[in-house]
């Protein structure tokens, strides 16, 4: 498989709600970079912690996916771009995000996260 195919397949995996195939695309070793100053924000290190993050954030937020826009894909770096919905008791909050990966070996390595609007999901997060 190359980086292509596996990052097609860990979109696949988000839209279908498949942690199980997700989880297997990434390294154990895997990294979250979340920006911003929300409780949440830092770099998270291995597969368990990232998977615990990204529970939290749905806890927070009730995080939906609506679009996958597109996938981007170079020799060792891939992206996509993804329109989700943030809810809860503050309301409602739409946004385009992009999450930028590193991958070695058909594995995903870093998650970088970029927010259309950082201080709205800064504030959801807290």
């Amino acid at each position: 498989m190359n980086d292509g195919e596996t990052i097609r397949r860990y979109a696949d995996a988000w839209l279908a709600g498949d942690t199980a195939t997700m989880g297997s695309i990434m390294a154990d070793d895997v990294s979250l970079h979340l920006f911003g100053y929300s409780p949440l924000a830092g770099t998270h290190r291995g597969k368990a912690t990232v998977f615990e993050v990204i529970g939290k954030v749905q806890l927070l937020t009730n995080r939906k996916t609506i679009e996958i826009h597109d996938v981007l894909v170079g020799r060792d770096h891939a992206a996509i771009l993804v329109r989700e919905r943030f809810e809860n008791s503050q309301g409602t909050l739409d946004l385009d995000r992009v999450f930028l990966y590193h991958l070695r070996d058909d594995r995903i390595t870093d998650i970088y996260v970029y927010d259309e609007d950082q201080t709205a999901v800064d504030t959801f997060w807290s």
